[in-house]
């Protein structure tokens, strides 16, 4: 018995599409830096205490590392996508997940997504009053027979950056729909 073949050359060619550049709404703020900080529980003064972090080769406080990967959220008044769960009670949270990458959506038709890895790539902080922008690319996508079917594999490359146009951080993230 054959596997049926999801990735087609509709989804082949969207290997390589990028999103236009996003802006993330807010620049860098202290209060949203040490809230990171706290939530993540690195005490890090390098994040919060100027004294310390002038001391330091980086001559002021800075965003924990991952800190520009949380910076792209929904801006205010902006409609409220987990809306959509009123609307339908089998509403899981993921369709059209990918949209929060601008990316298109990849026609396939499974939609239970799991996230199966990241690798990050760190270049430099971020520091307090900077832009941030980041543009999404889809790296790969693929299919391999998992036990209860077919997995289609799609890698996501996330590049930051700041208003000097110096990379931050490169985040590519595997999902894996079922």
């Amino acid at each position: 018995m054959s596997e049926t073949q999801y990735i087609t050359d509709a989804v082949r060619a969207l290997i390589g599409v990028q999103s236009p550049e996003q802006i993330a709404c807010d620049r860098v703020e202290r209060g949203s830096i040490r809230r990171m900080s706290q939530a993540t529980m690195d005490d890090d003064p390098l994040f919060w205490d100027d004294a310390y972090a002038h001391g330091t080769r980086y001559a002021g406080v800075v965003a924990p590392p991952l800190f520009p990967t949380h910076m792209f959220q929904r801006v205010s008044g902006a409609p409220d996508p987990l809306d959509k769960a009123w609307e339908d009670p089998d509403y899981d949270g993921t369709k059209g997940a990918i949209g929060l990458f601008a990316l298109p959506e990849i026609p396939i038709p499974q939609k239970r997504l799991l996230n199966a890895g990241v690798e990050v790539e760190f270049f430099k902080y971020a520091v307090p009053g900077e832009q941030v922008t980041v543009v999404n690319r889809y790296v790969d996508i693929f299919q391999k027979q998992g036990k209860s079917g077919p997995m289609i594999f799609v890698v996501v490359e996330r590049r930051f950056r700041n208003e000097k146009r110096e990379p931050l951080l490169t985040y590519k993230q595997t999902l894996v729909y079922t």
